[in-house]
């Protein structure tokens, strides 16, 4: 049962600020959700470690030396809880660009290569203790367990067999298996919270944000917030449900998810 004891104008205060707060994360969970986790999405990748590919043709008619590129946008969603995972990349001078970006939706890293091979880029989570076996390899520390690594290459007329040899050439595979150690033990299954297209604007945007903040370590500075977001029963160790909520509860809350919202749309309108 989730016991709110505020005033429903304190309520709706609280729902206006933490659905601001919260929105990245479970935007970004609900995206891991599906490529990740639901095997019935359209855009399910096969799960963490396996890559999704895309292609897009270049259009920019007034540049002559990229008119007919093509640009590779391959991404993937890591479970880093055992260990890091390296990306390696094929041979060849193309440009390439990592951007590696963790559930809260913050940008971790982003790292430009270009060689023949580009070095690897090694991606830990926030609880990794250890260094990489060789000063060639690019360390990325994300701060969560489960981040999302995509990446670019840019390849100027190339043809069908180059596409797809760079794109299967792609890798990632767990560091101790490049560096002689043991093999990366097994991660203990998840329970994981369903989520849907409706999910960002509906009161189950609660229940996941409830499930999504034990997937993370928030800062110190995100305790205010937290706390003050328990006091409507939005804590990891509750179980959210509307169901468990009077009316007018729901009523306040609801209006506080509607003026964050109208913020939200006002800040991204051109």
């Amino acid at each position: 049962m989730v016991d709110v004891d505020q005033s429903p104008a304190g309520t709706r205060a609280i729902a206006q600020e933490g659905y601001s707060f919260l929105f990245p994360l479970v935007a970004n969970y609900g995206l891991m959700y599906a490529e990740a986790v639901d095997s019935s999405s359209p855009v399910f990748g096969g799960g963490f470690g396996r890559w999704t590919h895309r292609r897009h043709t270049v259009s920019q008619e007034s540049d002559v030396s990229t008119r007919h590129a093509t640009t590779l946008d391959s991404s993937a969603c890591l479970d880093v809880r055992a260990g890091p995972c390296m990306l390696s990349f094929p041979a060849g001078g193309c440009e390439r660009t990592t951007m590696v970006t963790d559930l809260w939706g913050f940008v971790v890293d982003e790292v430009a290569t270009q060689g023949s091979p580009p070095n690897p880029v090694v991606i830990a989570g926030e609880a990794w203790v250890g260094s990489v076996p060789h000063d060639d390899m690019c360390l990325v520390r994300a701060e969560s367990s489960f981040v999302r690594c995509e990446t670019w290459a840019l390849i100027p007329e190339a043809d069908e067999p180059a596409i797809r040899e760079i794109q299967t050439s792609c890798r990632l595979r767990p560091l101790s298996g490049r560096s002689g150690g043991p093999p990366t033990p097994p991660t203990p299954p998840i329970d994981w919270w369903p989520v849907d297209s409706g999910t960002l604007t509906s009161m189950g945007f609660w229940s996941a944000a409830t499930f999504a903040i034990t997937l993370t370590m928030p800062s110190a500075d995100d305790r205010e917030i937290l706390d003050r977001l328990a006091e409507i029963g939005v804590a990891p160790d509750v179980r959210w449900d509307e169901r468990d909520l009077p009316p007018e509860v729901l009523a306040a809350i609801g209006d506080g998810m509607d003026e964050a919202l109208t913020e939200l749309m006002r800040a991204v309108s051109p």
